[in-house]
């Protein structure tokens, strides 16, 4: 089975998942990237048509691009927001970050 996955953040990480995922494509197929930064989504993209480009995830967001699994690599200090949306959107999500953000959410603050 290939998963289609979306890469939120196109940074060096968002790069480094961009390729693996090139180099296995019996396991994997990226259907999207969003990044605020165009250079940064064509190194994602690397001119294949197939792969959708978002400026931000919010754009990735309300666009509803089907993906089985979104890695979110954004800026450790930008992945709160964007991993709890796509989350109760209803996305899988890998998270290359300490989910220890989130426990703001319940109030507690821990």
């Amino acid at each position: 089975m290939t998963v289609s996955v979306a890469i939120v953040g196109a940074g060096d990480r968002g790069q480094k998942y961009a390729r693996w995922i090139t180099q296995h494509p019996s396991l994997a197929r990226l259907v999207a990237v969003a990044d605020p930064d165009e250079r940064r989504r064509a190194l994602v993209v690397d001119g294949n048509p197939a792969v959708a480009s978002y400026a931000g995830w919010q754009e990735f967001l309300h666009a509803g691009q089907p993906a089985d699994l979104v890695i979110v690599s954004t800026q450790d200090r930008r992945y709160l927001e964007p991993a709890v949306s796509l989350a109760c959107n209803g996305y899988n999500l890998m998270l290359e970050k300490p989910m220890v953000g989130l426990s703001r959410l319940d109030g507690q603050g821990r």
